[in-house]
């Protein structure tokens, strides 16, 4: 008797819910304490066994929306950063389109940036969106190439190069990325085309991976502002509200030491809109 009792009550539908309702509870003490959820290298803001979740037709309706109205406030609570000075500061990416990774997901979800487009994902890099590549954008699955030849953008902002750090051939990585922004000035002649710079690492991430570092980062970095000069293109670099005084990532802006959590996304987006306006 006890057994079926047992059977019944906690089959995996309802342990399930439960992990749901536990990870919705730990991730919105973590979002209040500032420690965002820049997870790892799952480079999403939420891990992917709970996104597969929220998409299965068995999760009950108010357990996904429950979900879907915390991200919502997030959002929101990022709008009202005190930052955010001037109501109309985000005004400055009216029609504009980022192209980036996980690191300009955080900037889609968490910087109260609504007037934008954002064709970004994780571990996106310059050799998958010139191959077609598509990630959710309005709604619906596209590629860059065919969103580019479907909307008008006034500015676009290029924000790839972390994944690519690990190329051994860096002439491939400048090729591919000359090609990437030639594709999008031909597709958008009246767009301020931008490439933004990769902000540094932390330096505990720094000193630890032989990849993922700040030296590769700088490196990176001039070769992006040596190319874009060469495309006639603006280089922006994001990195002043983010650093320490060494030129690392502060470490309270971070979990992982390489993604940003919510309050410093409010930060970048805030600092790009004023270099941008």
């Amino acid at each position: 008797m006890l057994n079926v009792f047992f059977e019944n009550r906690f089959n995996a539908r309802y342990i399930m819910l439960l992990i749901l309702v536990i990870i919705l509870v730990l991730a919105v003490i973590a979002h209040f304490k500032g420690v965002g959820l820049d997870l790892e290298d799952s480079q999403e803001q939420l891990p992917d066994f709970v996104m597969e979740q929220l998409a299965a037709d068995d999760v009950e309706d108010g357990i996904r929306v429950g979900v879907e109205t915390t991200i919502q406030k997030w959002a929101m609570a990022a709008a009202e950063d005190p930052d955010v000075d001037d109501p109309h500061l985000y005004d400055a990416f009216e029609g504009a389109l980022f192209i980036g990774d996980s690191r300009t997901e955080g900037m889609k979800f968490y910087s109260g940036v609504e007037n934008a487009d954002f064709f970004s994902g994780k571990s996106m890099n310059v050799d998958k969106v010139l191959k077609g590549a598509t990630v959710n954008v309005g709604g619906q699955d596209t590629s860059l190439q065919d969103l580019l030849k479907k909307k008008t953008y006034t500015k676009v902002y290029i924000c790839l190069g972390i994944n690519e750090l690990g190329w051994t051939n860096k002439d491939t990585f400048t090729e591919s990325y000359g090609t990437l922004i030639d594709q999008v000035t031909q597709a958008q002649p009246d767009a301020e085309v931008f490439v933004e710079l990769l902000f540094p690492v932390s330096s505990k991430k720094s000193g630890s991976d032989k990849v993922f570092n700040n030296t590769n980062i700088k490196k990176c970095n001039d070769r992006l502002t040596k190319l874009a000069e060469e495309k006639g293109v603006k280089s922006l670099d994001p990195s002043p509200p983010l650093v320490d005084n060494n030129g690392a990532l502060k470490a309270e802006a971070t979990a992982d030491g390489v993604h940003i959590n919510s309050e410093y996304c409010v930060k970048w987006a805030v600092y790009m809109a004023r270099i941008s306006m």
